[in-house]
């Protein structure tokens, strides 16, 4: 069904290698530090685990919520209940809403940045989202009990000062778990190709710790990792590995493992048990910049462990229902909008306004660009999915880039995880960027995704960025 890359399937490099020349980094940025004295039990601090960064804001959410719902209720004075277990009922429902709208956007991920436009708009919008459906769960549990009356107005005001007070104590806790994590760095092990590569990606990344590269090839070590300015290779790993506590917030492997020997192996699997996160490449990437690069995947690569996109998938058939349930309320709505839209698009390009294309997607069907909700209720798309090709487009792109093929697993979508996260563009290596996040789209698909994909959707029409 799928052309093969000309390519070697073994380990593809990426279209381009020799883009634009990046800036040229300070540095002071990736110094190496000097040696740090601390003994090898020595503990990180508290907000340096991520189950506790975690449960400090389940517990600070829920401290925040229930007092002020408590507070809002009393003030005003209303009985709304038949008894406490009502009220406490209703209490933990709202929390509970609240709390997965949270963490649907990375509210309770110690690495999530909290502090910039993008998170503030994505909060303000997960707290809303959890009003409106606490509500909807609340009002339609009153219709069935009479005695059960909770007051609009409490509800209400309680989220209207639950939103700013959430996202204050989050942004001072984050400014908190930056400046502890600035003062440790990343341990790459590793000085070849896949090293240099990951070095040059991460300083043009946000991440802002430092990184030391180790290797015991004494032909690498004391040379920079990537030119003048770069981190200088050390050698012992087995020393470094030793003093992680305190020091590393992690150990990025940039080597292939049959260059890495049975002992160190070992050794990394304790360590990542019993002491610090071990990182592969791809696992490094998904989970600090949620895409998943290609130079790290093989043909082999869909048949992995953890793949939501069995057949038996439950979310399989409930994000079909969604499809059909919202592209037919949307079209509801936009139909008497189509002919004014029409208008605009002819007013403005002079060229006709509705035309068929040949697009390449699971099913390879020709799709209507507009309107693509009828698409959807048919099922030629989906709402959520990678962008529909043109498929001239798409016929190059699968001579030239790896793996590209892998994009058409799933059903292509309206908006998408590359879309809400890559501005638009039409180059090669545009196409490389949207497709590694198509294929974390692809490896992670779920409902917290999705959820995730229409929030920042949202987020994108209200000011702009992606496609």
């Amino acid at each position: 069904m799928f052309s093969r890359p000309s390519q070697n399937p073994s380990r593809s490099k990426l279209l381009v290698e020799d883009l634009s020349e990046p800036p040229v980094c300070d540095e002071s940025a990736f110094a190496l530090d000097s040696v740090d004295k601390k003994s090898p039990g020595t503990s990180r601090s508290v907000g340096d685990h991520d189950w506790i960064a975690a449960l400090l804001y389940v517990v600070c959410d829920t401290v925040c919520w229930v007092v002020l719902y408590g507070i809002v209720g009393y003030i005003r004075r209303d009985q709304f209940f038949v008894s406490p277990f009502e009220f406490v009922l209703v209490d933990c429902v709202v929390l509970a809403v609240i709390l997965q709208a949270l963490y649907i956007i990375g509210g309770y991920n110690r690495s999530t940045e909290m502090r910039g436009l993008i998170y503030t708009t994505e909060h303000i919008l997960a707290v809303a989202a959890a009003a409106a459906i606490s509500s909807l769960l609340i009002y339609s549990a009153a219709t069935f009990d009479a005695g059960m009356k909770p007051s609009r107005g409490v509800l209400l005001i309680s989220f209207i000062f639950f939103l700013p007070i959430s996202l204050t104590y989050r942004r001072f806790f984050r400014q908190l778990f930056a400046a502890s994590a600035a003062q440790r760095a990343f341990l790459v092990i590793g000085s070849g190709e896949l090293a240099t590569r990951f070095y040059e990606a991460y300083k043009q990344s946000p991440n802002q710790q430092q990184l030391e590269f180790v290797d015991n090839d004494v032909a690498r070590v004391g040379s920079a990792i990537a030119g003048a300015g770069s981190p200088i290779v050390q050698g012992g790993i087995a020393a470094r590995l030793a003093q992680l506590d305190g020091r590393y917030s992690g150990v990025i492997l940039a080597e292939s493992i049959d260059g890495l020997g049975p002992e160190l192996l070992e050794r990394l699997v304790r360590t990542q048990f019993q002491r610090t996160r071990v990182y592969t490449l791809e696992s490094f990437h998904e989970a600090h910049w949620r895409h998943v690069p290609i130079h790290t995947i093989d043909p082999f690569w869909p048949l992995q462990m953890g793949f939501q996109l069995a057949r038996i998938s439950p979310y399989h058939y409930l994000k079909r229902l969604f499809d059909v349930i919202f592209s037919a309320a949307l079209l509801l709505i936009s139909v008497p909008l189509f002919p004014l839209i029409l208008l605009l698009i002819w007013m403005e390009s002079g060229r006709p306004a509705i035309f068929r294309q040949s697009r390449l997607g699971r099913g390879k069907l020709l799709l209507d660009e507009l309107p693509q909700l009828w698409n959807v209720f048919k099922g030629d798309m989906s709402l959520i999915g990678p962008r529909a090709e043109w498929i001239r487009c798409a016929e190059r792109y699968q001579k030239k880039i790896p793996f590209y093929h892998f994009r058409h697993l799933v059903k292509p979508g309206i908006t998408g995880w590359a879309q809400v996260n890559y501005p638009y563009g039409e180059s090669d290596e545009d196409a490389v960027e949207k497709l590694q996040y198509d294929l974390f789209y692809i490896r992670h698909y779920s409902l917290k995704l999705d959820a995730m994909i229409v929030l920042k959707t949202v987020h994108t029409m209200l000011f702009g960025k992606g496609r």
